[in-house]
This record gives C-alpha cells, structure tokens and sequence, in this order.
C-alpha cells in the first residue's frame, strides 16, 4: 500500500520538488498546440475520438511520499497543507487516509489535515495523475508535462483567526484623496462560540500610523462572520508605475480574554482605473486611466515555463523577466493561459 506509513523508502527514487517529473527523467513530455494529447484519432479521418470525461486507461501516476513533523507549538491550533500547483488530478493522504481530491492545477489547493495529525512524525503521500477530466479543461498551447508544479507547504492558524479579507484603496474624482475600504471575515474552528476583536492599521512608509480602528465581533461554532471598515485620507501617496508608492496593512484578530492575536501584514497601494469615453468630432474613443492619466498597453503574453525545471520558474527567474520587460518598455503581462502564482 504507497500511502502506507510503514512501507519502507528505500527503493523509492528522490525527486525535486517543485518540478515536473518529464525533465527529471521520468516519462515523456509531449508538446502540442491545442489537440488533446492523451486522445486518440480516428485513423480515416484524422479527428480525435473524443469521449469526455473518460482518460485513458493508460494513464501514467506519480507518487510522492514523505516524514513531515509538525511544531509543538502548533498544539490547539488549525493546520493546512497547501499545494500551489498540481498537474494533474491529485489525491492527498495523511498517515495512510484519504483527506482530499484537486484537479485544477493552476490554483492552490487547500487542505484543513489538523484531524488527520498525530504528534511527532507523519506520512504525508501525493498521488498524482498525469491526465484527469479537468485535463479536457486544459488543452493549451504550451508542453504537457505533469506533477508538482509550485510550492507545497504547510501553515497554521489560531482557533479563531483571519479567514479572507478584501481590500479597496482607490481614489476621489480629484485623484488626490484617498478612499479606503476593508472587509474581514473571521472562522471560529473551535466547539463554542467565540468572541473577538478585529483591530487594522494602515502605516506609511515611514512607518507612521495613518488609519487606525477596531471593532469586535462574535462568530458561531464553525461559522464565520465579517466585519467592514471604511476611511478617506487626504492628500494620499497615490500609486503609479514611476511612483510605486505602499501603504503597510496589519489586520490583528484578538480572542476574548487574550492579550495578542493573530496579524496578517498587506501592502495597499492608492490607484484608480478608469475607462472614460472620449468625444472626437462624430466619434467616440475610449480611453483608459490611471489616476486621471491616458495609459497605452503594451504588453506580451507570459507561460509559467523553464527548460530546466519545466512549468516551475523560480522568484529569481520572475524577477529577470520582470526586468526585461521594463527594459523593453513593456506594462503590462497577459497570463496566457491561466492564473500565475500569488508570489508573481
């Protein structure tokens, strides 16, 4: 049994993670244009035998396995175990039990394992599918690779802690004034109701406290519930492209009867967008602003993709990228053809 934690490792190949398994040794990379690779073509006329949702019955799998210990301190808290990028369906298992099933591989998937946790060590085993029916979903021109493509980690958080929050930061119809808004929705993990404090500041970059408001809330037993602030602040360092000015966020989220809290840090940037008609003689353009300024796109179309490490591309490659493309006067990136990791 792979998910087994007492199946010895020693006749398991080692493997890098991030990566797809193709460019290390392991199976065939097939690049095509739009056509379905994993489907066969009727041999008179050329078209694909398609028969959604069903794959192939060879269907190549790759099973990952390892210790992972989890922190003392972690003891009465939520664990999660986030998988950034997938490719393609992917089953989770801790300490030998099914806890999950994702098969969209470019969007993190999330997994609550505090149940499945023993303390000291556990098996943690990804099995992995090279082909799955959100496969007929992603037929891109780009290689057909499989297996870990972004980061895998774990995080924890308190009982009663942050479980999204929204944030507006734009600008008033002078564009110097600043509009601020931040909806926060609290999750209560915990068998009780749980009462607590939401609290954010807004600072500059000198570290000066510009908005600053608490309130409290109450949150059922495995509910939740959210909370809103709104703000305007004059004379606003406003955010462009020559002047890439950031506020610092810091949501805190204090339980009852304790003294700290959990605190999520953000940067906010003040900017406005706008499509505005634009009348010329017996024609009307559109024009697209940035805090009240014409802006002209120009932009090209970016992969997730390196001959080296397949569909990963470390923070260090992002960066070289990021600067060519200034280099070339380039502003703007279209994600062809799926959503990027956060960290781009």
């Amino acid at each position: 049994n792979i998910t087994d934690s007492t199946v010895s490792l020693n006749d398991w190949k080692d493997i890098k993670v991030p990566g797809n398994w193709e460019v290390q040794g392991f199976g065939t990379p097939i690049y095509v244009n739009h056509p379905y690779e994993f489907v066969e073509r009727d041999p008179k006329t050329r078209y694909p035998k398609m028969d959604p949702p069903y794959l192939p019955e060879n269907n190549p799998v790759g099973v990952y396995r390892r210790e992972i210990n989890i922190p003392e301190n972690w003891n009465d808290r939520e664990i999660f175990l986030t998988i950034d990028g997938a490719k393609s369906g992917l089953y989770v298992y801790i300490n030998g039990k099914e806890i999950g099933y994702s098969e969209d591989s470019k969007t993190s998937a999330e997994f609550n394992i505090t149940k499945y946790i023993n303390e000291g060590n556990n098996s943690l085993v990804l099995k992995i599918f090279r082909w799955s029916t959100g496969s007929y979903l992603e037929a891109q021109d780009f290689w057909r690779i499989s297996g870990i493509e972004r980061n895998v980690f774990l995080w924890s958080q308190p009982k009663t802690s942050l479980r999204d929050f929204r944030v507006k930061s734009t600008l008033d119809d002078s564009y110097l004034n600043g509009i601020f808004e931040l909806e926060t929705t609290v999750r209560n993990y915990s068998e009780s109701v749980s009462y607590a404090n939401v609290n954010y500041k807004l600072l500059d970059d000198k570290g000066n406290i510009i908005l600053n408001n608490s309130k409290p809330i109450g949150v059922q037993k495995g509910g939740e519930s959210s909370v809103r602030f709104t703000a305007d602040i004059t004379d606003v360092a406003t955010w462009t492209s020559e002047q890439p000015n950031l506020y610092k966020l810091l949501i805190t989220v204090t339980k009852e009867g304790e003294k700290t809290g959990e605190v999520v840090p953000y940067s906010v940037g003040f900017r406005r967008f706008e499509i505005v008609p634009v009348k010329t003689g017996d024609r009307t353009d559109r024009l697209f602003l940035v805090n009240g300024q014409p802006i002209k796109l120009k932009g090209v179309n970016i992969h997730e993709t390196c001959p080296e490490t397949g569909h990963y591309v470390t923070e260090e490659i992002m960066l070289k990228d990021f600067a060519l493309m200034k280099q070339n006067n380039l502003n703007t990136v279209r994600l062809s053809h799926y959503p990027q990791s956060r960290r781009f």
